[in-house]
Parts: C-alpha cells; structure tokens; sequence
C-alpha cells in the first residue's frame, strides 16, 4: 500500500506543482467535484492549469527521487472541457506495465532529440494527415476498417510525393508512424 500522505508532502514540496496546480476545484458534467489532487486505487491525479507540457524532465527527476512511491508518471493536455492532468502511478505490482511504457516513451524523446531535428514538423504534419485520412476512412466505409491502415500508407505515399521527400527520409517518417502505433498499441 502506498502512503498517500508521504506521497502528498513530495508533490507538494515540488516548485513545478505548487506554480502549476489548478488552485480550487471545478465542476465536471453537472454534480462531480473534481479537486487539484485526487488520490485513486492506481495513481494520483493533479489538476494543471497550464496545457503546454512543461513536465517531462520533472516527471523524469520525480519518479527518480520517489521511486519507492511511483513508478511512473504521464502529462495529458485533455480537451478543452477540462483542465490538462499530470499523473503518476504507484509503485505497486497492478501498475509493473507503466515501467515499459516509461522506457519506450523516453526512447521516442531521445530519438526525436538525435535523429533529423528538422523532420519534426513535417513528421507531426504527417501523422495529422494520416489521422484525418483514417478518420475519412472511417466514416465513409462506417465499420470496414481493413481500409484503414491502408489509407494510412496511401497517404504516407501522397506525402513523400508532395513535400519530393528523399527515401531515407521517407522512411524516417514512416517508422515513426509505426513506432507510434506501437506506443498507442500497448
């Protein structure tokens, strides 16, 4: 079990948490008061007020120091409906997974930080033009998603051709599609 009050002093001990924590609670559909920290079976949940993410080397530094506490921790801007949220998860048996899925998204910053700085645009252009391609897809066929993935490719193809992308960075573009489905897969 894990001791949410020690959990509580660290976070809010932290400068980050106290500059960036939603300062008093909000309402979420018309009767749940939803407050700045929340406590879960799995994970503890803290209210931003800002949705630039502004968290990846504290979360990094954070499950560092605290690892006995957490064993991993995530950034979601959310929708405009509610405020973004800075999670982290208890180092307790149910939540071993999140350790893989730490390791994986430090490799995909680390690789972004490395490999073809200028593609990072483009790339992210890209995936939204495949995500909307999908998207067409799906609501035009309604339920025959054997197209999809294809539709996907075909639009990597229509990308390479418009931007006169070189093959190596076509593939670059291409296996970091591939690399995030696998993320969003697990």
């Amino acid at each position: 079990m894990i001791d949410t009050k020690e959990l509580l002093a660290a976070l809010k001990a932290e400068q980050i948490i106290n500059k960036y924590m939603y300062k008093g609670t909000w309402l979420s559909g018309s009767s749940t008061t939803v407050y700045p920290i929340t406590f879960w079976k799995n994970e503890v949940e803290i209210q931003l007020n800002t949705k630039k993410n502004l968290f990846e080397k504290f979360i990094d530094r954070f499950v560092e120091q605290h690892g006995d506490l957490v064993i991993s921790g995530s950034f979601c801007k959310m929708d405009d409906s509610c405020p973004a949220t800075l999670t982290f998860y208890y180092n307790i048996p149910e939540n071993q997974g999140y350790i893989k899925g730490r390791a994986i998204n430090k490799a995909t910053r680390l690789f972004w930080n490395k490999n073809k700085r200028e593609l990072i645009e483009q790339a992210t252009s890209l995936k939204n033009f495949m995500r909307l391609a999908e998207q067409a897809y799906n609501t035009a066929l309604d339920g025959l998603t054997t197209f999809k993935e294809e539709t996907a490719y075909t639009a990597v193809d229509y990308w390479k051709k418009k931007n006169s992308l070189s093959d190596d960075d076509y593939s670059f573009l291409l296996n970091e599609y591939e690399l995030e489905k696998r993320i969003i897969d697990l």
